[in-house]
């Protein structure tokens, strides 16, 4: 699962000219500028513990975007679809995915609080 989570983070960061590090396991990637998006059209949610994750990914077949994890709360800025969401979390948490996350055109979705697990 660890090696499948970081293929598919380094293949998004890959596909969008991004770049990330790996310290003792831990990913950490800077929040990037989305492509041009529709207004509007988003992901967000919270996280608990509020200090329990880093950096917020949304991958799609053709979009990927990461933001940072800010107070336990994050806003991803993407195309509609669906999308692939992995919180990356800090140690000793456990990074959470949630697939198939879907977003209509010029809306928001909520993922509401996600639950982070040692």
């Amino acid at each position: 699962m660890k090696n499948t989570l970081n293929n598919l983070l380094a293949a998004a960061m890959i596909a969008t000219a991004c770049s990330f590090i790996a310290p003792a396991g831990n990913l950490a990637m800077p929040p990037q500028p989305a492509a041009t998006k529709t207004e509007g059209t988003s992901i967000k949610g919270r996280v608990d513990p509020l200090d329990a994750a880093v950096t917020a990914v949304a991958i799609s077949a053709t979009d990927s975007v990461t933001t940072a994890v800010t107070d336990g709360m994050f806003l991803l800025n993407v195309r509609h679809g669906t999308y692939k969401l992995i919180i990356v979390a800090k140690a000793p948490y456990k990074n959470v995915i949630k697939d198939n996350v879907e977003v209509a055109d010029g809306n928001t979705t909520d993922v509401g609080t996600i639950r982070m697990q040692e």
